[in-house]
């Protein structure tokens, strides 16, 4: 269940450690139960694992300004999705009210979900792969979130073919 990422480290020691308080009142096997020592080691196993995901996407995309996140989203079926900072957000919406075109350089975080299918298997694509899911995918976010360049949206349509040529081999 862990390996092919069905359910977290977090969420399978939770429901270990509620099936062993509500099962151990009758059989009384064991002594000490130390969930707090047993969700910390879930935790830190997790955060490895998001680490090693986001070192994987960090190598695919080269934006150096990028930070990264990954997080339990709700909708299961969007990979990734953009954050901008405080600060960022209210320029940009300034800039629409008045017409502007000044961007300013703010904190940008693309959050990766980690219950979506595709987003599971990055770090166990090969190279070529790994970098070409990773791109689309933050090209996607940047869609959900503002238009492409002319030079984004060449690369996105090139990337696209480039996917259906893998997937009609």
């Amino acid at each position: 269940m862990l390996d092919s990422k069905e359910i977290s480290a977090v969420e399978l020691t939770e429901q270990y450690l509620d099936r062993i308080e509500k099962s151990d009142k009758e059989i009384n096997s064991y002594i000490t139960v130390c969930k707090e020592n047993a969700l910390a080691d879930a935790k830190k196993a997790q955060e490895e694992e998001n680490n090693k995901l986001i070192e994987c996407v960090k190598a695919c995309l080269p934006d150096e300004k990028l930070e990264y996140k990954v997080e339990s989203l709700k909708a299961t079926e969007t990979p990734a999705v953009i954050l901008l900072s405080e600060y960022a957000r209210r320029i940009q919406d300034m800039n629409k009210v008045l017409g502007e075109s000044f961007a300013p350089e703010g904190q940008v975080t693309l959050v990766l979900n980690s219950e979506n299918e595709i987003v599971k298997k990055i770090p166990s694509l090969t190279e070529e792969n790994r970098k070409l899911v990773c791109e689309h995918i933050y090209d996607l976010a940047l869609m959900a979130h503002k238009p492409l360049s002319a030079e984004q949206m060449s690369k996105f349509i090139a990337r696209n073919v480039k996917l259906l040529e893998l997937l009609a081999e």
